[in-house]
């Protein structure tokens, strides 16, 4: 039969034995998936906001996507003021069969053009998708081979979300100018992407 003090004894042991528990797995986590000596810990920083303010390429691509879809407005704009006219005349012919007849196929033109404005839109978007990864996987190529050549093992935005995410950093550890210089110099004639049926033409 157990006393109280049996009780409070092995109480204790189980205690002391989930301590050492914790603790042990607690120092084989950090060890295997924190804990990384100084001594082996090299920190950089890029300022991702002044990087696209201030690299070449950010501002000809932006420049280039406002001239295309400037294009494909002003191209939509012709198409819809013809239909505008034409609409306008069937409507002044009343009910006649010659009227109805345009109508029909005014209807027809209104509908392919709805379908010509959503290719166009769904062109855009895409050019916009594949020249914006051109962009990001060019600046994280730059970033691992300065990483590389400096043995740098860890890089941090010091920009997340247009607020500051490091309260202070040495500007030795800022590498966003090197960055910058690199971007201009590899993407220097960056263009949109272009194929066989442009602007979603088909």
């Amino acid at each position: 039969m157990f006393t109280v003090n049996k009780i409070v004894l092995i109480r204790a042991c189980m205690v002391v034995v989930c301590i050492v528990l914790v603790g042990f797995f607690g120092f084989m986590l950090g060890k295997k998936y924190f804990y990384l000596p100084s001594s082996d810990l090299a920190v950089a920083v890029i300022d991702g906001d002044r990087l696209k303010r201030d690299a070449v390429p950010f501002h000809t691509v932006n420049a280039l996507f406002s001239k295309e879809q400037n294009r494909v407005i002003e191209e939509m704009s012709v198409f819809e003021n013809e239909l505008s006219k034409e609409h306008e005349e069937i409507k002044s012919e009343k009910n006649s069969t010659k009227a109805k007849k345009r109508k029909a196929a005014f209807d027809i033109r209104v509908a392919e053009l709805e379908q010509k404005m959503h290719k166009k839109r769904a062109h855009l978007l895409k050019i916009i998708d594949v020249t914006t990864k051109e962009l990001e996987d060019t600046v994280l190529a730059i970033i691992r081979e300065l990483a590389a050549k400096r043995k740098i093992n860890l890089v941090l935005n010091t920009i997340v979300a247009e607020k500051r995410s490091v309260f202070f950093n040495d500007d030795r550890l800022d590498l966003t100018d090197d960055v910058i210089a690199l971007l201009n110099k590899r993407l220097a004639n960056i263009s949109l992407p272009k194929d066989d049926k442009q602007n979603g033409d088909k």
